[in-house]
């Protein structure tokens, strides 16, 4: 476009059309066009000459959604509610995935092999042993001895195995497997909507060149809006997504103080989990449809 002067042909057209328009008395439309074309030549030789790299660049929109999303929803997840000096990372790490690995791996492991779920001096003795045990081990009883010397009914539960076991087990496996799946969700929605604002930031690339000519600008504002609305769902869905597992959490923990079996437990974190996914995709086509919608307008 640099090579065959574009702008300049562009801005050209554009000053004739709006010279026309003053002339036949539409002030405002012909000054309108003027300034407009101008501020897109402008953008086109600037801050848009090269949208994608001003936003994926180090210290970039990119990043900077990513940071006040991961702030966010540590404070969030924080208990510490006048703590201002977050660790995102870690604190969603401490405040939410690991319980939702009790949740959905622990208690349940424990609730299959023993019966119940273990609790005090001997719920510290499974996590030492398991942790310090070899991780393929089909044949090694360090976890069973261990939790048989400090719990009794426990280790009867565990030496006399039936179906209700295994039913169990079976009734179990769709907690395992949403927290399985989740984060592949999760990575997902995420995934397609940076891939989303980065195709509308090469669209606006373009259609920045296109809008500084007098006709209809609605494809440069629908790429900037989708754009801008893209940086917004990110940090919206980190929000979103924070804030419903913390709940699940203390849910849960709430269900087990009541002394509702693990059972229905993890029945009702699974269906907490798929809402979680249906409320982050709903969130982001309402991100993108007032970005639209503020376009059109």
């Amino acid at each position: 476009l640099g090579e065959i002067n574009w702008i300049p042909f562009a801005l050209m057209i554009a000053g004739g059309i709006a010279g026309i328009a003053i002339m036949l008395g539409r002030h405002s439309t012909g000054w309108a066009e003027i300034v407009i074309s101008a501020t897109c030549a402008v953008l086109a030789t600037g801050l848009l000459a090269n949208p994608v790299a001003s936003l994926t660049a180090a210290g970039g929109a990119l990043d900077t959604a990513q940071d006040y999303g991961g702030q966010i929803a540590a404070a969030v997840v924080s208990d510490d509610i006048n703590n201002t000096t977050l660790d995102s990372e870690n604190m969603l790490s401490a405040a939410v995935s690991s319980q939702l690995v009790d949740i959905f791996v622990k208690i349940p492991a424990q609730t299959i092999a023993f019966g119940h779920a273990l609790e005090g001096a001997c719920a510290s003795t499974f996590t030492e042993t398991m942790t310090s045990s070899a991780p393929i081990n089909t044949g090694g009883n360090e976890v069973r001895d261990a939790v048989g010397a400090c719990d009794e009914a426990a280790k009867t539960y565990n030496q006399n195995p039936n179906f209700g076991q295994v039913a169990t087990a079976v009734t179990m496996t769709p907690g395992a497997l949403a927290l399985f799946l989740l984060p592949m969700a999760f990575g997902v929605l995420f995934l397609v909507t940076v891939i989303g604002f980065l195709i509308a930031a090469l669209k606006t690339m373009w259609n920045v060149y296109i809008g500084i000519l007098p006709i209809n600008r609605y494809p440069l504002w629908k790429s900037l809006a989708d754009t801008f609305m893209g940086l917004v769902a990110i940090v919206f869905m980190a929000v979103v997504m924070a804030a419903v597992l913390k709940l699940t959490v203390a849910i849960i923990t709430g269900l087990s103080g009541l002394g509702i079996p693990v059972v229905a437990q993890m029945g009702f974190a699974t269906l907490v989990m798929c809402v979680l996914v249906f409320m982050l995709v709903r969130a982001k086509r309402m991100a993108k449809k007032a970005g639209r919608s503020m376009a059109e307008q």
